[in-house]
């Protein structure tokens, strides 16, 4: 006759196995209720440049990285707090495919890294480094966001290719108010004696509703420069919140700025499978050791179609013209691209453009040199006014 156990063994262990059942339950809840991801890009090319040499019109042949989106990897998570309020952070680095490096040496997630809360009835709070308001709303409508950087401004003057990483920041977004959405960014340099050095201050307001959608942003970026002697030479150290400025290029010549203005408007309609839109900037860069300031702007269109077969197309336009300091310069630029899909994850893509620049710009020495293109922001150097740019790639997220 097998044992059994009497009617208050029974009792305990019904109750004990009830407990188990319950902090299994709570358990399985709680993992339910956090999450945390790990994801990211693998996005590179080979490309044909054509003026590419810096100081000389060669033509160029190599990898080009991260020409949709940056490449790297990144951690993002999420924790239920209950009553429609979770906590949220994100770390997320660059590095160059073809070699394996980091994008940035000193900075091990130079994206993005930020933790913050999220309130489905109030929106969201987060604080770090993060991207600025204008990137969040503005860039989804922009031709960019699908087809990268030779679909940006000459110089990327306007940041339409995302480049700036607002560090220090604290950014608030709303939630979506029967189709409006509003966001605000507030960075403090920490810079003993100055509020202002160093900071930077932005916000953003978009719409969406139907097939369109609309777009609004304003950012002011403040450097604080320093002159420090070394060995009786005088040399500038420059510090700022946004990290990826975009001067020091064939298109801003100034090797150190005290500020940037950014206006930026845009919006596209969707029409089914095809979306068109438009944009229109004002940006300007002021010297740090003159009173020159160039001032840029910029006008572009785009046309994307998704066909049936997995198969992006998109043809783009844009010009920019900078003046100030008697400078006078045009830049027009012509986009291609088309990206097939062979899977959710995996792509395959062409792109070109063509950027004809005309008129006379500023050196850093204050001089009316010369424009010399240089398309969208891929950064290469010429001396000629035209500059044609190739890529074929590919593109893996994960």
């Amino acid at each position: 006759m097998p044992y059994q156990l009497p009617m208050r063994g029974k009792a305990h262990s019904a109750l004990l196995s009830l407990v188990l059942i319950a902090l299994s339950g709570l358990s399985a809840s709680s993992y339910a209720q956090s999450s945390v991801t790990l994801y990211g890009v693998l996005d590179t090319s080979l490309g044909y440049v054509t003026n590419a040499g810096g100081t000389s019109a060669a033509h160029r042949i190599g990898f080009v990285n991260s020409n949709i989106q940056s490449s790297g990897f990144g951690l993002k998570g999420k924790e239920d707090l209950g009553a429609g309020l979770s906590a949220i952070f994100n770390l997320r680095n660059v590095v160059v495919p073809s070699t394996g490096a980091l994008a940035e040496k000193d900075t091990l997630f130079s994206l993005e890294s930020w933790v913050g809360l999220a309130s489905n009835q109030y929106g969201t709070l987060t604080l770090g480094r993060q991207y600025d308001p204008i990137t969040d709303l503005l860039e989804p409508l922009t031709a960019d966001i699908d087809f990268g950087a030779p679909f940006s401004t000459a110089g990327n003057v306007d940041n339409y290719d995302a480049l700036l990483h607002i560090s220090n920041s604290i950014k608030y977004a709303s939630p979506n108010i029967g189709g409006f959405t509003f966001e605000g960014m507030a960075s403090l340099g920490g810079v003993a004696g100055s509020v202002s050095a160093g900071s930077v201050y932005a916000a953003a307001l978009s719409y969406a509703g139907g097939g369109l959608s609309l777009a609004a942003g304003y950012m002011v970026n403040r450097v604080d420069n320093q002159v420090v002697l070394n060995n009786g030479i005088a040399s500038v150290t420059s510090t700022t919140s946004a990290d990826g400025l975009a001067y020091d290029n064939p298109i801003v010549q100034f090797a150190n700025i005290r500020s940037n203005e950014i206006a930026r408007v845009g919006g596209n309609y969707a029409f089914g499978s095809l979306i068109v839109g438009a944009a229109y900037s004002n940006s300007r860069f002021h010297q740090f050791a003159s009173d020159a300031t160039l001032t840029f702007n910029s006008g572009s269109a785009f046309v994307h179609y998704a066909t049936a077969v997995q198969l992006d197309l998109a043809a783009g336009y844009s010009f920019t013209r900078a003046t100030g300091g008697g400078a006078a310069a045009n830049y027009n630029q012509l986009s291609l691209g088309a990206d097939y899909f062979l899977s959710k994850r995996t792509d395959l893509y062409l792109a070109a453009a063509f950027q004809r620049a005309n008129g006379n710009t500023l050196s850093d020495a204050g001089a009316l040199v010369p424009a010399t293109a240089s398309v969208g922001d891929e950064g290469f150097y010429g001396t000629g006014r035209t500059q044609f740019l190739s890529v074929l790639g590919m593109r893996h997220r994960f």
